[in-house]
């Protein structure tokens, strides 16, 4: 199965259509997750692997040794530290299937879609410097006037960052692009 199918056939779980989605284990070993029986489709059920008991720091998110699959997850990125550990993780693995895993897909035509995976694909192949949120951080200070008529500031409150920037290397310099976030059913994906 072709990574296109397979990104495609993941994009069917977001889809508010679809009742069932099952996690199968195709032939080559690549996950499919699909709406049909795994044995209709010439696959095997997968049954998800339970997640590492701690939770990893720093840039590359999770602790995979090169060509080892990435762990299932069996709930969803509520936190943005975890989020860009995943876009690190796919990107470091050059893995665009991984990183269609955090892609927020509803709404996607199917034209969209696959100029979004090639986009996700091109994004992939490229060595990773850094990933920074953009849009957060403390709104301006707001001046009042106290009891004695003097003006004071009154600390602004914290934005939420609004996307991730991706930093990569692009052989002659740098390049960036900039997801944006969306918090869906309580999950937090990326967009482009």
């Amino acid at each position: 199965m072709t990574r296109l199918a397979t990104v495609l056939l993941l994009a069917l779980a977001f889809n508010a259509n679809a009742q069932t989605i099952r996690r199968c284990t195709a032939a080559d070993g690549t996950l499919v997750l699909t709406d049909k029986h795994c044995q209709s489709i010439g696959a095997t059920e997968r049954i998800p692997r339970p997640l590492p008991s701690t939770r990893p720091s720093g840039r590359t998110g999770t602790a995979l040794r090169p060509g080892r699959p990435a762990p299932l997850r069996d709930s969803c990125i509520r936190h943005l530290e975890e989020l860009r550990g995943e876009v690190a993780a796919a990107i470091d693995l050059k893995d665009a299937n991984r990183l269609s895993g955090v892609y927020h897909w509803p709404g996607q035509t199917h034209r969209s879609g696959e100029a979004i995976l090639q986009r996700l694909e091109t994004i992939v192949q490229r060595p990773l410097i850094d990933i920074v949120a953009v849009g957060g951080g403390e709104s301006e200070p707001q001046w009042q006037e106290n009891a004695e008529g003097e003006l004071v500031p009154v600390p602004g409150k914290r934005r939420t960052p609004t996307g991730l920037r991706v930093l990569q290397s692009n052989g002659f310099g740098s390049s960036a692009v900039t997801f944006g976030l969306r918090r869906h059913m309580g999950c937090l994906w990326i967009s482009l």
